[in-house]
Formats: C-alpha cells, structure tokens, sequence
C-alpha cells in the first residue's frame, strides 16, 4: 500500500483528487491539507511513502515541503503538481530532490504512474531537465530570480502582490528593518532599482512559458 499525503489550498481539487487516487487499491490518501505547515504535520504523524504537493500554496511555495522531506524524512518521495509549465518551479522542484513534477491537468493514468514511480525510488525530474529549465530562464533574463535562496523568493512573491514592507514582516515573522535590509540585497543580487521592477519581474516568472 503507498500511503499519501496531499497539500493543495483548493478544497474541491484536493476532494477530486483523493477520489481519483482511491479509486486504487495499492493507493491510500491518509491526509489531505491546506498549507505547508499542515503538510509538514501530516508527514512527522503519518511517515507517508509520497506526497503530491502543488507548487503554490496560498502564500507559499510547496517546494519547501520537497526540501523539508529531504533534510528530515527521506523515505519519503515527494511529487510536485503545478496548474502550467514554469521552468523556475521545475527547476526549483529538481534542486530539493523531488521526485517528478507534473502538471494537474494530466491523466489520472499519469499521475498514478507518477506516484508509483516515485513510491518505488524512480525519479522522473532529470539534471537535463534541469539545466534545460535554467537555460531558459536565463534566456528570458530571470536566471538571478531563480537563483536567489528560497526565503528571498518568498520574499519577492510577496512583493509583487503589492505588500508593504510591514504586511511583509507579518508574514514571514520578521521585523520590518530586517525585510528592508534584505529587500536592499535582493535589489543589489538582482541588479534592479526598486520594488516595481522585482514585482514585474517576478509576475514574468510566473508566466506560463511557450510550449516546447
């Protein structure tokens, strides 16, 4: 039986796709939640075989679910769902060892596939995919973007929905001169002027990119 933990702020996808899932006799879904807290709760309490976690989760990126597993439950695997091709998130994904990234609108078929694969140690994000992600972010001139440590991405994505540097604060748990410094050295790593060009910068990131 591979059990499974699944972390999506939709309460009607993660419905559906517990559904899907169990319609499987070798597949358990034994939590389903909201946020990347929740999920990091889940997997401590259940030490599931996988889990499916969507890019984006409300404010945060469901990719620190993939680097906590690494650091503290590597028995686990960890597939991540995205709603459209983003070579930042995939790259992302492979650097926290995740084990396949997939988009949500693929095949039931597909996706079971993925989560046995994954359940069986077979990874489906390569180092070619890799590189061929960061090559193309490099060609649409947001390599820096994703170069730029996790906390610092949040950080920016925060921004680009028009947070004040107070709002900031609130959310990450940090006081509102530690975002001013920090917003200073990503506009210095980033090469940029102000908050207006890392907003749009970060909104050209979260563009689906062209098909390839």
């Amino acid at each position: 039986m591979i059990r499974i933990v699944i972390c999506d702020d939709s309460r009607l996808f993660r419905e559906a796709l517990t559904g899907s899932l169990e319609q499987f006799e070798d597949l358990d879904v034994v939590a389903s939640v909201t946020t990347v807290d929740e999920a990091i709760e889940q997997l401590r309490l259940h030490t599931p075989d996988v889990a499916l976690v969507d890019v984006r989760v409300g404010e945060e990126s469901g990719v620190r679910v993939a680097q906590w597993v690494r650091a503290n439950q590597p028995s686990c695997r960890v597939v991540v769902m995205s709603a459209y091709e983003s070579d930042l998130a995939l790259a992302d994904s492979y650097a926290a060892s995740a084990s396949a990234f997939v988009l949500k609108d693929v095949s039931c078929a597909v996706l079971v596939a993925r989560v046995r694969d994954a359940a069986a140690g077979i990874r489906r994000i390569c180092e070619e995919d890799a590189r061929a992600a960061r090559r193309r972010l490099d060609e649409r001139g947001l390599g820096l973007l994703g170069r730029l440590r996790q906390s610092d991405r949040h950080l920016v994505t925060l921004i680009s929905r028009g947070m004040t540097d107070r709002d900031i604060a609130a959310v990450m748990g940090l006081s509102v001169q530690t975002i001013r410094n920090r917003v200073s050295k990503i506009l210095n790593e980033l090469r940029l002027e102000n908050r207006v060009q890392i907003a749009v910068l970060v909104t050209r990131s979260l563009q689906p990119v062209e098909s390839r």
